[in-house]
């Protein structure tokens, strides 16, 4: 993270390392969604609208198909689903759609994320995207039933210790 907030990144196969930011729009479509949201525990649902636009300037339709991608191994936080729906729109000239992001969590490790969201057209050729901050606030559920679970070993564990040594005493 800069020290002005920015998220970077490191790639380990292609030894880059750089800054995220949305591609530079050089075609007429715009992506447009809330860009920061919090999500209150690692498990949850959050649903966002996201508005795709064409520009009054632009010549035919355009089919775009939407994607969603992170910093992870997968493209997408471990535990984590994203999808949209619908999952492509069709946009004219001067025309807006709507598509609604789903994220859903599963005992998503607390911490921030960065997403990217992007639309691209039939060739798969990307024509705008976003960056999206996620903030998972809380504790992981899972770390309660390991903590008791550990807490009841120590304690068998120093019980056992002093049954023993008591034992041992009486014999000596």
């Amino acid at each position: 993270m800069a020290s002005d907030g920015t998220p970077w990144f490191v790639e380990i196969r292609n030894n880059a390392i750089g800054e995220l930011v949305p591609t530079t729009n050089r075609s007429s479509i715009s992506v447009n969604l809330q860009t920061s949201v919090s999500l209150a525990g690692p498990q949850g649902t959050i649903v966002m609208p996201v508005t795709f636009a064409q520009s009054e300037a632009s010549t035919g339709s355009t089919h775009l198909t939407l994607n969603v991608s992170g910093i992870s191994a997968n493209g997408i936080p471990t535990n984590m689903t994203a999808s949209f729906g619908p999952n492509g729109v069709d946009l004219l000239p001067g025309q807006q759609a709507t598509s609604s992001l789903t994220l859903a969590a599963h005992n998503l490790t607390p911490g921030v994320y960065y997403l990217t969201l992007t639309a691209a057209d039939s060739s798969r050729y990307v024509l705008d995207s976003i960056i999206l901050k996620l903030t998972v606030t809380g504790s992981s559920p899972d770390l309660l039933p390991v903590a008791l679970v550990a807490l009841g070993v120590a304690i068998a564990a120093g019980a056992a210790y002093f049954a023993l040594s008591r034992s041992r005493a009486r014999r000596d």
